[in-house]
C-alpha cells in the first residue's frame, strides 16, 4: 500500500525525524524599503501601474463604487512608505478573521506598506483588490480577462 517504506506509528516517525538534517533559520524578511530593490519598485510602483492601472481598462463593468475603491486603494499605494497598512474588511469573504490575524501585527505597530515583510503586503494587497471589487457579493474576478488571456496564449 501507501504506506511502504514509510513509519506506520508515532516511534517510527520520531526515528525518521531524528535522522532529518537539522533545518537552517528562515532567512530574514525581505522588505520594500530599500529604493533600488526590485522589491521597492514593486511595491512603490508596478502595482499602481502595471496592476491596478490594468483593472480600469480590462474590467469597464466596474460599478463608481468599486472603481472609487480601487482609486483609494491606488492613492494609499501612490504613499506607500507612509500609508500604515489597515485590516481587510468584513466584505463576506470567508477568511477576514485569519486577514486580521496575519495583519494584526503590522497594523498594530502602524508599519507602512514599504516597511511590512514584501510577502506579506504583496498578499494583502491583491486581497484588498478583491475587497474593491466586492468579490464576495458580485463574483467579479478583476483577473479573469488576464487568466483567459494566458490560457489563449498556452494554445
Amino acid at each position: 500500500g501507501c504506506t511502504r517504506g514509510m513509519p506506520t506509528t508515532k516511534a517510527g516517525a520520531t526515528d525518521v525525524a531524528q535522522r532529518l538534517p537539522a533545518l537552517s533559520p528562515l532567512p530574514a524578511h525581505i522588505l520594500s524599503n530599500v529604493p533600488g530593490t526590485w522589491a521597492f519598485d514593486t511595491m512603490s510602483r508596478r502595482v499602481r501601474t502595471a496592476i491596478l492601472g490594468r483593472l480600469y481598462e480590462e474590467n469597464p463593468e466596474l460599478s463608481d463604487a468599486q472603481v472609487a475603491k480601487l482609486q483609494a486603494l491606488e492613492t494609499e499605494l501612490a504613499d506607500a512608505g507612509s500609508t500604515a497598512l489597515t485590516h481587510v474588511p468584513d466584505d463576506g469573504g470567508p477568511e477576514v478573521e485569519q486577514w486580521r490575524g496575519i495583519m494584526a501585527k503590522h497594523v498594530d505597530a502602524g508599519t507602512s506598506w514599504l516597511d511590512a515583510p514584501w510577502v506579506d503586503a504583496e498578499f494583502y494587497l491583491y486581497r484588498r483588490i478583491l475587497a474593491c471589487v466586492e468579490y464576495f457579493s458580485t463574483g467579479l474576478d478583476p483577473f479573469q480577462r488576464q487568466k483567459d488571456d494566458g490560457l489563449r496564449a498556452a494554445e
